[in-house]
């Protein structure tokens, strides 16, 4: 199946086909994560913003279970 792509996405099961999508491409961006990781290290603390209006419609939360799972990071959604 294609990436469903942002200005394609009607319903709930189309967001959850664009975060399968982001979560399988995460391999390829190792570099970007660990710059931010980096920064996160040198700061003791990070904001990822979004514009979405729904929170549940926000492709940072696969970034932020990433950062969760590979390295112990507290997070809080706001």
């Amino acid at each position: 199946m294609p990436e469903i792509g942002r200005q394609n996405l009607n319903n709930d099961k189309d967001y959850q086909s664009l975060f399968k999508d982001y979560k399988s491409s995460l391999p390829t961006c190792k570099e970007s994560l660990e710059q931010v990781h980096e920064i996160f290290k040198a700061k003791a603390r990070i904001a990822l913003t979004c514009f979405e209006h729904d929170s549940s419609h926000c492709h940072r939360h696969i970034i932020r279970d990433y950062f969760k799972k590979t390295y112990s990071i507290e997070t809080l959604d706001l």
